[in-house]
């Protein structure tokens, strides 16, 4: 995993469900990283089925057992 994911992993086990945009500002105090590069990383923990929408939308996202358990590997 790369500092990106592994970042928004992080805040995403703590929290388990977060918007998009508060995870990016939470990244964004410790780290700079561009909303194109965060957006980047986001999509690839999706598609890894990491994470997962929820609320029908793509702001809301939520820690998926897949992604807590990969994650925890690495």
């Amino acid at each position: 995993m790369n500092e990106i994911e592994k970042e928004i992993m992080k805040i995403m086990k703590e929290k388990q469900v977060s918007r998009k945009w508060e995870v990016f500002e939470e990244i964004s105090k410790k780290k700079k990283v561009s909303k194109k590069e965060f957006e980047k990383v986001l999509n690839q923990l999706l598609e890894k089925n990491w994470l997962v929408s929820v609320y029908g939308g793509n702001t809301t996202f939520a820690l998926t057992q897949r992604g807590l358990r990969e994650s925890k590997l690495k």
